[in-house]
Parts: C-alpha cells; sequence; structure tokens
C-alpha cells in the first residue's frame, strides 16, 4: 500500500509539472493550435480546388467582374444583365480585391487567373480564424478563441459556401464581418473611463471603422453589425446604470 502511494504522489507530481510548463508556454501552445486549426480548415476548402468549373452560377458573375479588372478594360455597361437597359458597371470592392491579390500573387506563384478564383476564398474563409480566436480572447480567454475559431473553421454552413470554387462574397463577407467585432471589442475593453484619450482604443475604434467601410462595400448585409454595436452600448448602459442603483450582479 505505501508503495502504491507513493507510485501515485510521483505520478501527481509529474502531472503537476506537465500542467506548469503547459501553462508556462499555453501563448505558443495557443499559436501552434491556432495555425493547426487554419491548416485544416484550408485542407478541408481545398478539396474542391482542381475541380474543372466554378462551384455555382454566381461565381461565374464575379470572375467576368473581376477579369475586366485584370484585363484593364472595365465596361461602362454591364451589357449582359438586365438588357435592353444594362446597369452601370459598379461590381463593388469584392473583385477589385481578388483582382489585386492575384495580379500580387503573380509576383510570387504562377497560377492562371482562373485557377486562382479556386483558392481566394478558401484562403479568406480560412484567415477568418484568426478574428475569430481574437472575438473569443476578447470575451473570455484563449481557449474560447480557440474553440470560436475552431467552430468558424468547421461549420457546415460556412464551409458550404467558402470551399474552393465558390468564388462568392461569402468569404469576405466572414472574413470583413468577424474582424469588425474583433477590433470593436479591443477598443470596448481598452476603454478607460478615466482618461478617454488614451491612443489604444482610438486605434482600435478607426481600425474597425475602416473595415466596417470595406465589409460595406462588398455587401449591403454589412448594416447588422452596427445594430449590434449599438445593443451592446445599450445593455452596457442599462449595466452602468444597474450597478449605481446598487445591484449586485454577483450575487444573482
Amino acid at each position: 500500500m505505501a508503495k502504491r502511494a507513493e507510485k501515485e504522489l510521483e505520478i501527481s507530481l509529474e502531472l503537476s509539472k506537465i500542467v506548469k510548463l503547459l501553462y508556462k508556454y499555453k501563448g505558443i501552445i495557443s499559436i501552434l493550435i491556432l495555425l493547426f486549426i487554419f491548416y485544416l480548415s484550408l485542407s478541408i476548402r481545398l478539396i474542391t480546388v482542381n475541380q474543372p468549373y466554378l462551384l455555382a452560377a454566381d461565381p461565374h458573375y464575379w470572375y467576368r467582374m473581376t477579369k475586366f479588372i485584370v484585363e484593364g478594360e472595365m465596361p461602362e455597361y454591364d451589357t449582359l444583365r438586365l438588357w435592353p437597359n444594362p446597369p452601370k458597371y459598379n461590381p463593388g470592392l469584392f473583385p477589385y480585391l481578388a483582382a489585386y491579390s492575384y495580379l500580387l500573387a503573380k509576383f510570387f506563384v504562377n497560377i492562371e487567373f482562373y485557377r486562382f478564383l479556386f483558392w481566394f476564398p478558401a484562403i479568406i474563409a480560412s484567415l477568418s480564424v484568426f478574428p475569430a480566436f481574437w472575438i473569443g480572447r476578447e470575451l473570455h480567454s484563449e481557449i474560447a478563441g480557440l474553440f470560436a475559431s475552431f467552430f468558424i473553421a468547421l461549420t457546415p454552413s460556412i464551409l458550404s459556401r467558402t470551399m474552393a470554387g465558390f468564388f462568392d462574397t461569402d468569404c469576405t463577407n466572414i472574413f470583413f464581418s468577424l474582424l469588425t467585432i474583433a477590433l470593436f471589442l479591443a477598443a470596448y475593453n481598452r476603454v478607460d473611463e478615466k482618461n478617454f484619450k488614451k491612443p489604444l482604443p482610438i486605434i482600435f475604434s478607426i481600425l474597425s471603422g475602416l473595415s466596417l467601410a470595406m465589409f460595406a462595400l462588398i455587401w449591403g448585409g454589412f448594416a447588422y453589425i452596427p445594430w449590434l454595436f449599438l445593443g451592446l452600448l445599450f445593455f452596457h448602459f442599462i449595466y452602468k446604470v444597474s450597478l449605481a442603483e446598487g445591484v449586485n450582479f454577483k450575487e444573482k
């Protein structure tokens, strides 16, 4: 019995050392796990990268809009839509992001334009795991951030709209909505009510506004983000008033 108790004590001490070591390097471990989630997200999305054609009808519309920019032959009117009164060529920011990303990628890799359009949504959607992690960390902890990034990476409803070859605005919609929220929370959590002139909250607020502006130039559904922020500020106001009235939330 004594030997068994001694062995259990040794095991307990070893586990304690491992836990302390993991806690000491938790930042590095979190980064490594996050990078693995990004790799997993990208790998799954690239399953369809070798398909012969883009995966739906809308991606071909965006392919055409992006091709105009790459070739430098942007028409005044989009004659393939709403004939005999075609609208003016005004595709928004999305094809410009894709076109200039392609022109940049050409400096590093030899890739055809049409094939690049398969990679673009997969990469942008996979990059969304980083602002998702940031949101989770701002709201709770790094573990919450890892769970948030994991769900963004593997949620079926997101996967189905961001696979390689699904060249549509969904990938940028997810990325910029998460980035805007992450930057807003970063500003919100760093506000010092005794000193509103601290630069960090101001910088994050400006960056959040810029991210929201880019989102607005891509998709009209950007408008739900400001409503989300207004709701947060409203509940924050109610919380502050309740504290002033002596309400103790920790006891409830």
